[in-house]
C-alpha cells in the first residue's frame, strides 16, 4: 500500500496543481476548538468568528506549504503532494534533496510565516476596523506556524532541516535514529506542557506529539517515499526503450537493468527501514 494511503488524511483540493490532504489531527483539533467555543456561548456571531478564524488558519497553512513547494521547484524538485497537519505539513518531493537543499526548503516556510506576521503587525494601524480583526487572527496564525516550526524536532520544519544535517554527518541510519530520539523528547515535553495549560492545548499537544513520533516513521518515511518515487521516476524516464519481450522468455534489456536498479535501491533503503522498525542501522 502507498505511504499516503496508510495515513488518515482527507483530500481537500489542489494548490497550483499539487494535491493537498488534511491529516486527522487537523480535523480533530479544529473540531475541538469549535466545540469548545460553541459550548461556551452558542450564537451566530461566535459561529461566524470561529468559521472565519478556521478559514484563515487553513489559508496560513496553505501559504506555509506553498513556500516549501516554490523553493523546492526553484531548486529543481517537484512536489508530489502535501499533507496538512496542525502546525504545518509534510511535503512529498520527487527526489532526495541534495546537501543543503533540505535546509533551504525546510526553513523557508517558517521564516516566510514570520515575515507575514511582521507585515500584518506593521500594517495593523492602517487597516480599517472591520478587517482589522481578521488581519489580527491571520497574523497570530502565521506567528504560531513560524515559531512552532522552528522547534528542532521532526517532522517540524526545523527538525527536518536538522534531520538532513544529521544524516549528512552521521549517515542515514544513525542520523535518522538521533533525530527520532530528539523528537520523542520534544513530544513528551509538548504533552506535559499541554496538560498543564489546559484541555484544548492538551489536544493540540497530543496531536503534535503523535506526529513527532508516530510509528517511528515520520523521521525516515518521507525520505524513503521521496527517494523511491524520485529515483524510480528518473530511472524510467532515462531508461532506453529497449525491445519488448517477444514471448520467448527473454526480458527486454531495459527491464533487466531496471530490476537490477530496484534491487540496489532496496539495499540502499535498508538502513532507513531498520530505523522505522526500531532496529539499529
Amino acid at each position: 500500500m502507498d505511504a499516503e494511503e496508510r495515513d488518515w488524511a482527507v483530500p481537500i483540493g489542489r494548490l497550483f496543481g499539487i494535491p493537498v490532504r488534511a491529516h486527522w489531527s487537523l480535523v480533530l483539533v479544529a473540531g475541538a476548538v469549535i466545540a469548545t467555543g460553541l459550548l461556551r456561548t452558542f450564537d451566530v456571531h461566535t459561529v461566524r468568528w470561529l468559521a472565519g478564524a478556521g478559514a484563515l488558519f487553513i489559508c496560513s497553512l496553505a501559504f506555509h506549504e506553498l513556500v516549501h513547494a516554490l523553493v523546492a521547484r526553484r531548486l529543481g524538485y517537484r512536489t508530489i503532494s502535501v499533507e496538512l497537519h496542525v502546525f504545518g505539513g509534510i511535503p512529498r518531493l520527487s527526489g532526495w534533496p541534495a546537501a543543503g537543499h533540505e535546509t533551504l526548503i525546510s526553513l523557508a516556510a517558517p521564516l516566510a510565516s514570520l515575515a507575514v506576521f511582521g507585515v500584518l503587525e506593521a500594517l495593523s494601524g492602517y487597516i480599517p476596523p472591520g478587517a482589522g480583526a481578521a488581519a489580527g487572527v491571520a497574523a497570530r496564525c502565521n506567528l504560531l506556524l513560524g515559531l512552532v516550526n522552528l522547534v528542532p524536532a521532526p517532522p517540524l520544519d526545523a527538525g527536518r532541516a536538522l534531520l538532513g544535517a544529521l544524516q549528512l554527518e552521521l549517515g542515514a541510519g544513525r542520523g535518522g535514529l538521533t533525530a527520532h530520539r530528539l523528537g520523542m523528547w520534544v513530544a513528551a515535553l509538548a504533552m506535559v506542557c499541554g496538560l498543564a495549560l489546559g484541555a484544548t492545548l492538551a489536544l493540540v499537544a497530543f496531536a503534535e506529539a503523535y506526529l513527532l513520533c508516530r510509528g517511528r516513521g515520520d523521521v525516515a518515511l518521507t525520505a524513503i517515499v521521496r527517494d523511491r518515487r524520485g529515483s524510480r521516476r528518473r530511472r524510467f524516464d532515462d531508461e532506453p526503450a529497449g525491445r519488448l519481450d517477444d514471448g520467448d522468455g527473454d526480458a527486454a534489456p531495459g527491464r533487466a537493468r531496471s530490476a537490477q536498479s530496484r534491487g540496489r535501491s532496496r539495499r540502499v533503503d535498508q538502513p532507513l527501514l531498520r530505523v522505522i522498525k526500531g532496529g539499529r542501522a
